[in-house]
């Protein structure tokens, strides 16, 4: 077992990103230290019966996430006893804690767990496919759009579609420069229908650039992540 969970800095951003425990009050330090401890050995378990597929490793890994859960519920150590219990073939204890862990709805874990998420809709429902919800599909994630010129703006279209059975919904579209700006449909996305991002970029720093754009929408494949690549060519 690992015993390293006391050493960390519980209020880190690497403890916050990691584990989504956020700025819950009601969450004391020995709370703290007792769901991190059981949840970091669980992790650490699973990654060993992943490894090897011997299902010893995981012997008791049920009784450590328990005392996780006891101290702080939240998405992942849910995530992993529904895991174990569906490896273990105790089917109806794992779609309790697959229902449990998917009615955890705090925004860190929608964005975390985008993709255990579904994981465990295969688990609650055996006929789950993906396409049953919205899902973006992308013309291309990744466009090179040449030389710029110092303080030219530059326009560029990626096209997306909604290639699931509900609407799509953006939400949250973000960019890592102001020197990007993004115009996206604020309505929502029908099934099989399509529509433009527009992202308007301007030469502020010479020399190669790129930069991110990253699309968050009520998909099962969000957040999808777009990059522009270039040169911005010419100097103040």
């Amino acid at each position: 077992m690992l015993n390293f969970a006391e050493k960390i800095n519980t209020t880190s951003i690497w403890g916050n990103l990691n584990f989504q425990p956020g700025n819950d009050k009601v969450l004391t330090k020995d709370k703290i230290i007792t769901y991190l401890q059981n949840l970091i050995n669980a992790q650490y378990l699973w990654v060993k019966y992943k490894h090897s597929k011997n299902k010893a490793a995981i012997e008791g890994i049920d009784t450590i996430l328990n005392k996780s859960i006891g101290a702080y519920s939240t998405y992942y150590n849910n995530y992993l006893l529904a895991k174990y219990y569906n490896v273990s073939d105790k089917n109806e204890r794992a779609v309790a804690a697959a229902n449990i862990a998917l009615a955890i709805n705090k925004p860190s874990s929608l964005y975390f767990n985008r993709e255990l998420r579904t994981e465990l809709k295969m688990v609650t429902n055996i006929g789950f496919d993906i396409y049953d919800e919205a899902y973006m599909g992308i013309s291309e994630l990744e466009q090179n759009i040449g030389n710029v010129n110092y303080g030219e703006k530059k326009q560029i279209r990626f096209e997306v579609e909604n290639k699931g059975k509900k609407d799509l919904r953006l939400k949250k579209v973000i960019t890592d420069c102001e020197c990007t700006v993004v115009n996206y449909p604020k309505i929502a996305i029908k099934p099989g229908k399509t529509a433009d991002i527009n992202v308007s970029f301007i030469g502020k720093r010479p020399g190669n650039f790129t930069h991110l754009i990253e699309l968050g929408s009520n998909a099962e494949n969000a957040p999808i992540t777009l990059y522009i690549r270039g040169i911005t060519l010419g100097d103040k």
